[in-house]
């Protein structure tokens, strides 16, 4: 293969991947908390391409943490955070992370996230709620109250670099750092905070990457044919 047929493949390799990220950030525009991604690439030459061909090699993802929007519900269980900062959910393998703070009460009145996992508190214990809570109010630094005082407050914590933060299933994020406190944050009741995937950038990028992928199989089929013809060629007069 020659050297540009196989610069103009690797591109199509890495234009494919940019766009299975794209497709999900879309799929995703609607998830609460959700984060956009994007492929980050360098040119690189590391010996493997011809000297005069410039590879572009992905480095990972990078993830946009930008805060969303915040939608008022007036469901007084849908808890946003305004600035820096993550809910803390017990699952079977561990604490995990999210940013999707639609909850509710399950049958033993204990507060879980839309997948039925137990919410913690500042305390690292799961936040229960007595049948005779009433009214429920959650202050701007997390602390629930009822009718008979305080219940508890929520756990809500922070991450010196969030891009170590890796996107399991659900709406959660894996890390191996240690969290802190999120003592700059504030909780908004009542109100969930959307996704901050832009659809124009997103459908914007998509057909960039669709051309660059046409223009790159055009190059890939001019190297066919000039191959071709250049065997036929030797073929003829051998």
């Amino acid at each position: 293969m020659s050297g540009a047929a196989l610069s103009s493949l690797q591109v199509q390799m890495t234009l494919s991947r940019k766009m299975e990220i794209i497709a999900d950030n879309l799929a995703n525009m609607s998830t609460p908390g959700f984060k956009a991604e994007m492929l980050a690439i360098i040119p690189d030459s590391d010996g493997l391409a011809p000297s005069d061909q410039r590879f572009a090699v992905p480095l990972g993802i990078v993830r946009d943490t930008r805060g969303g929007n915040l939608t008022l519900t007036g469901n007084a269980l849908d808890l946003a955070i305004q600035g820096k900062g993550y809910f803390v959910i017990q699952t079977p393998e561990g604490e995990r992370y999210t940013r999707n703070g639609r909850f509710s009460l399950d049958a033993q009145g204990k507060l879980v996230n839309s997948n039925g996992l137990a919410v913690l508190s500042d305390s690292g214990g799961p936040i229960s709620f007595p049948p005779e809570a009433g009214k429920l109010s959650v202050s701007p630094d997390g602390t629930i109250s009822a009718a008979s005082g305080e219940i508890a407050t929520i756990g809500i914590v922070a991450f010196e670099n969030e891009h170590q933060l890796v996107r399991i299933s659900n709406g959660l994020f894996l890390t191996k750092a240690t969290p802190k406190p999120a003592e700059k944050s504030l909780v908004i009741q009542g109100a969930v905070e959307e996704s901050n995937v832009q659809a124009v950038i997103q459908i914007t990028e998509m057909m960039k990457v669709t051309r660059g992928y046409q223009s790159a199989q055009k190059i890939i089929q001019t190297e066919h044919e000039r191959l071709r013809r250049a065997i036929q060629s030797l073929t003829s007069t051998s």
